[in-house]
């Protein structure tokens, strides 16, 4: 397999999910509970837990201290032993191909491709499995649809339809790799103790500051995108003086203001939004210069798949802008865009190795 450089592979949380393991050094989760699964916990990875965890803090007395050292070496030694934690290494750091698939999972009645579809658990579990069979390395679960005008829900709301796909996904599938499309915080955190090594934010943490000390406690992977207000109001009549370098400025300042709390930069990828309060001259001017946000030196989530402006552009339905977005997808990865969010897992892995086959003919025939 082809290793690609460490920045390409920061979306997948590597470090978040190893240091996650290594944090468990210093604050433990007490006691172990029993469980379903033979009152053996796993702490981490999101077995199902019978009772709550209870924190201890750093400053404990030298007694508890030197149990719950002890306690670690147990925890520590069971940790090695979880026979897909090679695999997740291995697939941080090496693909078979020079790119990123991202698969959409909508949990939603009301997204604006699919929504209603897969908005029941078994629908949703079902949807997810089949992207993941079709080649998607992250799947990315939502339950609150962005699209322009949407309805806002509370983290109950959006736990209610996520848990369910999530847990169940995990036992399917151990090692899968999952990101939560997310602003609120209480969600963020919730999800993350479940295993989740990803959270996709449209907000900067801007609806709720709260989700910025999640991040920081977790250190997940983390999207960091770009959109001018809410769904509700973004479209409306969004406005800017010189597009790029405004989105080019928010970049810089929110990895300054993310990485200055303590989120490690390297667990940073961009989005520049995409469609997120903008108009189709913005997104263009955008799409055309997409390699200017290469220049901070972090890999970058391409969201474009099936979007409004394919049908403003060449007056297409939704169901309809599947070529436009496998065209746009394969032009975007030649300008170095690594990672691509999209809805057809298994069109979007044909049309990027068959873009990458004509940039690595060699590569490409196993030479």
């Amino acid at each position: 397999m082809k290793r690609v450089s460490s920045g390409t592979v920061a979306l997948l949380g590597a470090a978040a999910l190893f240091a996650s393991c290594d944090n468990m050094k210093r604050i433990k989760l007490l006691p172990y509970p029993e469980t379903e699964r033979g009152g053996v916990v796993d702490d981490y990875f999101g077995t199902k837990v019978a009772d709550p965890y209870r924190w201890l803090e750093d400053d404990l007395s030298e007694a508890t201290a030197a149990w719950v050292e002890a306690e670690n070496a147990v925890t520590d030694d069971y940790l090695s032993q979880i026979p897909f934690r090679d695999a997740i290494r291995e697939r941080l750091t090496e693909f078979s191909a020079p790119f990123g698939v991202m698969g959409i999972v909508n949990l939603t009645p009301d997204s604006f491709y699919d929504g209603g579809t897969h908005d029941s658990a078994d629908l949703g579990l079902a949807h997810a499995m089949r992207l993941h069979a079709e080649g998607a390395d992250i799947l990315d679960l939502g339950a609150e649809s962005s699209r322009p005008g949407a309805q806002a829900l509370t983290p109950e709301q959006e736990l209610l339809r996520l848990m369910p796909v999530l847990r169940e996904l995990r036992r399917e599938i151990p090692g899968v790799m999952l990101s939560v499309d997310t602003y609120h915080a209480a969600t963020a955190a919730a999800v993350l103790e479940e295993g989740v090594q990803i959270i996709n934010d449209i907000s900067a943490c801007a609806f709720d500051p709260g989700l910025l000390d999640v991040l920081v406690q977790y250190k997940p992977g983390y999207v960091l995108m770009h959109s001018q207000g809410r769904p509700d109001v973004m479209q409306k009549d969004p406005r800017y003086t010189d597009v790029r370098s405004e989105v080019m400025a928010f970049f810089e300042r929110e990895l300054h203001r993310l990485t200055a709390a303590g989120l490690p930069e390297e667990h940073i990828v961009l989005d520049p939004g995409i469609g997120f309060g903008k108009t189709l001259r913005h997104n263009l001017e955008l799409l055309a210069h997409a390699e200017d946000w290469l220049a901070f030196g972090r890999p970058v989530l391409m969201g474009l798949s099936m979007k409004s402006m394919f049908g403003q552009l060449l007056g297409l339905t939704t169901q309809e802008r599947g070529c436009a977005t496998q065209v746009a997808t394969a032009m975007l990865w030649e300008k170095g865009l690594f990672w691509h969010r999209v809805h057809d897992v298994a069109a979007t892995r044909q049309t990027l190795t068959l873009a990458a086959a004509f940039r690595d003919p060699a590569g490409a025939c196993g030479d």
